[in-house]
């Protein structure tokens, strides 16, 4: 049945596409497709999220998967909490982890991602 709040609704619907995926090119890809092309494009490896998808797709449970595919242990400690919050079923928590913690995080590692390319451009 539709939700009878006819205005969230629509706000819902409106936010999911734009925060899931974007257009790349000619192609709509999400936006964690994205992320990984620019990571490969900067040259960074993705061995260990390739490995952890590899898992995944081949039925294994997210936590061996995880501990397996070779990710910073500060990495999986981030995919660790991330689903304690939303294993702990509280809506509230899980959506201000989500809007709090994710939302910020993105723009600062890229912003020092490019403080870095700069440094290493201008001290070769």
């Amino acid at each position: 049945m539709p939700s009878k709040f006819a205005a969230s609704r629509r706000l819902m619907n409106e936010i999911v596409p734009g925060e899931e995926s974007d257009v790349y090119g000619t192609e709509t890809v999400s936006h964690f497709e994205l992320y990984l092309r620019a990571v490969r494009e900067c040259g960074a490896s993705t061995t260990a999220i390739e490995a952890l998808i590899a898992r995944l797709r081949d039925g294994s449970p997210w936590e061996p998967a995880l501990a397996l595919s070779g990710a910073p242990e500060a990495a999986q400690r981030f995919v660790r909490n991330t689903f304690l919050i939303i294993d702990g079923g509280k809506l509230h928590a899980t959506a201000a982890a989500f809007t709090f913690g994710r939302e910020d995080l993105i723009p600062d590692m890229f912003r020092g991602f490019i403080r870095d390319q700069n440094e290493r451009l201008w001290n070769a």
